[in-house]
């Protein structure tokens, strides 16, 4: 397993502290799980710190309520629509390629390493209180 191989290159660069280590110990892909988190953190913290005019859409908003997405979407953008959008393709979700036990771990490292603003966005995705 790839994860396996750069064990000890993690351990020594010391990105995550000991309890997140932990926890995402025997999940694969963990590091891009914790470039997932990071990522959601810099874009909040810079839309904020630039006052920039944020509108979140989640990927089961396109499921649920497809046009009023896309309309909400249009809007914010203050542009016109051009055309027909690409039809949605529902159901794609990830959970299947990782144990129960994976995805607790997972967002338990989340919810420990996120910042508020994006732990309050990601955390309908895991089953953890």
């Amino acid at each position: 397993m790839i994860d396996r191989k750069y064990h000890d290159q993690e351990q020594a660069n010391r990105i995550w502290d000991d309890q997140v280590l932990k926890l995402l110990e025997d999940v694969p892909c963990r590091a891009d799980f914790y470039r997932w988190v990071l990522w959601h953190d810099m874009a909040f913290a810079m839309t904020t710190d630039m006052q920039i005019p944020v509108h979140i859409i989640h990927y089961e908003d396109y499921e649920t309520n497809f046009n009023k997405t896309v309309g909400d979407l249009v809007q914010f953008l203050q542009v016109e629509t051009v055309g027909e959008p690409d039809t949605f393709k529902k159901g794609l979700r990830y959970k299947d390629y990782f144990t129960k036990e994976q995805q607790k771990k997972v967002g338990l490292a989340a919810k420990q390493l996120a910042l508020p603003a994006t732990w309050n966005n990601i955390k309908h995705y895991f089953d953890i209180k």
